[in-house]
């Protein structure tokens, strides 16, 4: 995994990795939205400066997103680092998310307003998460970005985070 850089990886969406003490790796993705400015899902408290500055180079993050309700640990970072970007989620995390953070958590309409026409927002049902994804159509395909719902480690991560996988 390679850590300090925006990787493409479709039209208009790019990927940067972090691995944190505890956690194993962990990914933010970042999406053009159809005025040119970005959303980035799942922004991750411990990015470090050079990705904020490297993020710039791609356009202004103006929405972060957070993909369900654990998803809450950057957003009072990112929204220090870049005050104009509001905060979304679905109405399903957005409870714990205000319970959980000071950053206002607004509704992922608008999120959904100004998504590409490549790009399909899923709110899969039952999720008591709030989970929601990002359905994005490519020339090679069709790629999802799916947050909780599925994950992969080649292994088990140290701290909570294996404990709580090797439980389960």
């Amino acid at each position: 995994m390679n850590e300090g850089a925006w990787y493409p990886h479709a039209p208009g969406l790019w990927f940067s990795d972090i691995v944190t003490a505890g956690n194993g790796p962990l990914r933010q993705v970042a999406l053009r939205l159809v005025d040119g400015e970005l959303a980035v899902v799942s922004p991750i408290g411990s990015t470090p400066e050079s990705l904020h500055e490297a993020l710039l180079d791609l356009g202004e993050p103006s929405l972060l997103l957070a993909p369900n309700f654990f998803h809450n640990l950057g957003l009072k970072r990112w929204i220090d680092r870049h005050p104009h970007a509001v905060t979304v989620a679905t109405d399903a995390a957005t409870p714990r998310l205000r319970r959980k953070t000071p950053v206002p958590i607004h509704a992922i309409e608008r999120l959904r307003e100004r998504l590409p026409a490549h790009v399909t927002l899923i709110e899969p049902p039952f999720t008591r998460t709030g989970e929601v994804w990002l359905r994005v159509e490519g020339e090679a395909g069709v790629g999802w970005v799916v947050c909780d719902a599925f994950f992969n480690f080649p292994e088990l991560p140290r701290g909570v985070i294996g404990w709580f996988i090797a439980e389960t």
